[in-house]
């Protein structure tokens, strides 16, 4: 019996303390459940590296197309040093990725491409300030030119003769001459081989400008009465060429064109020793010709504006044709000639050009 009664007892008291234990922990409606946090997963910091950068110009001409190595250099960073104002920088990205930017920049002064971190591509950065070379090959404009020049005009067989004589006479009519002249150029982009074309047009006007000659003698007495001169009066040259560079501070230029010459050319006889006239019989005319050159350039200082004085030597060769001058005496009807046969003329001509 007293075995009964402790189980009895021993049942109650659990009892007791497992519904003591319910009421304690037990769900209170009217309590806030306790707070929970959830803490999301951060992604690892991804850097993307470029591995290939391909520069363009505005024409879509590739200037370059490279891989970085692995601080993001190009190779030299060899961007274009010039351009025509415009470029086309495209990044390839490892994640499989492409950024094309388009930029646009003075075409004077010499860049090159960095990486920019902050904004992950590579941008256009200047080496250094614009100097004469960059301006004084490669950009279109127009150029003035003031100089003065040497001609020396060969001819090449000079016969003077008159039909009551049968002597003739080959008098040397070439001459040295100086002249002062201008011109006026036209400067257009420069190619993709780096040669840069250009129009021209030049005048010169001679001074000192001809010889004469009296070799021989038709009438009575022992002087020579009778002879031939050429002057050159003016000229001008037309044509195309084309420039490039031979370093940052030469530049070698070569051209055709042609050229007009006015001449003038006369033949006299003194006929006064028999009583005739002082014949003097003269012609003006403009001789028509190819002619080519070459010449050298280089940036003298640097003008306000961005625009170069640049110095010029140049070689033109022209090429004239046979002339000829007659005319008949009213005294003694004889018909009195000169003509010379043309040849290779040589200038050579040094000045000033500004560009605009």
């Amino acid at each position: 019996m007293m075995s009964e009664l402790r189980l009895h007892a021993w049942a109650a008291l659990l009892s007791a303390a497992v519904l003591a234990g319910c009421a304690v922990t037990g769900d209170d409606p009217t309590r806030d459940p306790p707070s929970l946090t959830m803490l999301e997963p951060t992604l690892p910091n991804v850097t993307i590296y470029p591995t290939r950068v391909t520069v363009k110009n505005a024409r879509g001409d590739v200037l370059l197309d490279g891989a970085p190595d692995k601080d993001n250099r190009l190779a030299g960073n060899p961007a274009p040093s010039q351009f025509d104002g415009t470029l086309q920088i495209t990044t390839q990205y490892d994640n499989g990725s492409t950024k094309t930017q388009t930029l646009t920049h003075d075409p004077a002064r010499r860049v090159g491409l960095a990486w920019d971190s902050a904004s992950n591509q590579y941008v256009v950065r200047d080496l250094e300030a614009p100097r004469p070379a960059d301006r004084f090959i490669g950009q279109p404009g127009w150029g003035l030119q003031i100089f003065g020049d040497y001609k020396r005009t060969p001819f090449g067989t000079t016969t003077v003769g008159s039909s009551g004589s049968p002597l003739t006479a080959h008098p040397d009519l070439s001459d040295d001459m100086s002249s002062l002249g201008v011109g006026l150029r036209r400067y257009f982009t420069a190619l993709p081989n780096g040669v840069q074309p250009f129009a021209y047009a030049a005048f010169s006007e001679y001074f000192n400008n001809g010889a004469s000659s009296t070799d021989l003698t038709y009438h009575f007495g022992t002087t020579p009465d009778s002879g031939a001169s050429i002057k050159e009066q003016r000229s001008f040259l037309l044509g195309g060429g084309g420039q490039f560079a031979l370093n940052d501070r030469l530049a070698l230029q070569l051209m055709v064109g042609l050229h007009a010459t006015r001449l003038q050319m006369s033949v006299f006889s003194d006929e006064r020793s028999g009583g005739g006239p002082n014949n003097i019989f003269e012609a003006q005319k403009w001789i028509f010709g190819p002619t080519f050159g070459a010449g050298l350039s280089f940036p003298l200082l640097y003008l306000s504006g961005g625009s170069p004085l640049i110095a010029f030597l140049q070689y033109q060769g022209l090429f004239m044709r046979n002339v000829s001058v007659s005319g008949s005496s009213p005294f003694t009807l004889n018909t009195y000639s000169l003509s010379a046969d043309g040849g290779l003329q040589n200038k050579i001509m040094f000045g000033l050009e500004t560009r605009f």
